[in-house]
């Protein structure tokens, strides 16, 4: 399972969705648009003084090859308020979805959707006096 961080504000992923896509402008961009898009991955390991990092590069597939089917069926899972699925969270393997939970975007969201299935009565508290 492949799992990238999507952020349309990312220049290189802006690259990257320009590349795989074939479009010149991104507005209106669907991410689900970029699931069946074939590319080809590069991947330069490099060392450093505190380890060793994986530099990965995306480009739209040129090749003349026919590609072989996927492996798994493609997992379409994003944090943003209007793309949430807490039933693809649950299916995602334990460690991911462990860590997915953990992160601050994550639990700001659930702040936010608990916060907007508040009633009006239950957030405004007549009792308090004003002076």
């Amino acid at each position: 399972m492949a799992i990238w961080n999507l952020s349309i504000k990312s220049e290189k992923f802006r690259g990257v969705a320009k590349a795989l896509t074939g479009r010149s402008e991104l507005s209106g961009l669907d991410l689900r648009d970029l699931m069946n898009c074939p590319c080809e991955i590069t991947v330069v390991h490099a060392e450093s003084d505190s380890g060793v990092y994986a530099n990965v590069e995306v480009s739209r597939y040129r090749g003349t090859q026919k590609l072989p089917p996927l492996m798994s069926d493609p997992v379409f899972f994003s944090l943003h308020r209007d793309d949430f699925s807490s039933d693809t969270l649950e299916a995602l393997p334990g460690k991911l979805k462990d860590k997915i939970k953990n992160g601050e975007t994550y639990k700001n969201l659930m702040a936010e959707r608990a916060l907007a299935e508040l009633s009006t009565k239950d957030i405004i508290d007549d009792d308090i006096p004003f002076g």
